[in-house]
């Protein structure tokens, strides 16, 4: 719930720059503040900055639907 990992070659990340994540929300979007703190050929591994929990709750609401949705 810290962080993620996003499978997508993002040559323009560097290590220690700041990301937004976009999660769809009821009201709209919802962005979370990340730091790139790991970057490969695969993707770039993300911490989120200051997250607060009704940012908590969305991620894991996010999380279940999309587990639900690919049947696992």
């Amino acid at each position: 719930m810290d962080g993620m990992f996003v499978g997508a070659s993002l040559d323009n990340l560097g290590t220690a720059e700041l990301f937004h994540v976009q999660l769809p929300a009821a009201a709209g979007i919802h962005r979370l503040k990340a730091l790139v703190v790991h970057s490969c050929e695969q993707g770039v591994g993300l911490m989120f900055c200051a997250i607060e929990n009704k940012d908590r709750h969305l991620l894991a609401r996010y999380l279940t639907e999309m587990s639900q949705q690919r049947g696992e």
